[in-house]
């Protein structure tokens, strides 16, 4: 439709674990995927993390994590993914 892949990752957790650290990692996963984007002759790639927000919408990820993500193109949703936001 918009020649654009897109990942979406979605991450539940409850408690402390090795999930909450993963998400640092959502920027070199963009670029894999805008490697491979290309590869396949699209336009792009968008990374987008779907993560529970009971857990991950606290000062603890939304004031550096979040912040840091947005900076680098990785969009982040909190329980639901608008569908209009992906076009």
């Amino acid at each position: 439709f918009n020649n654009i892949l897109y990942i979406i990752e979605k991450k539940k957790q409850s408690g402390g674990g090795s999930v909450d650290e993963k998400i640092q990692t959502g920027f070199y996963k963009l670029l894999i995927y805008q490697e491979c984007a290309k590869m396949l002759g699209l336009a792009d790639a968008k990374y987008i993390y779907l993560l529970s927000g009971e857990y991950f919408n606290v000062p603890k990820f939304t004031v550096h994590q979040i912040p840091y993500l947005a900076k680098h193109g990785i969009q982040t949703y909190f329980d639901k993914l608008p569908l209009e936001n992906l076009f």
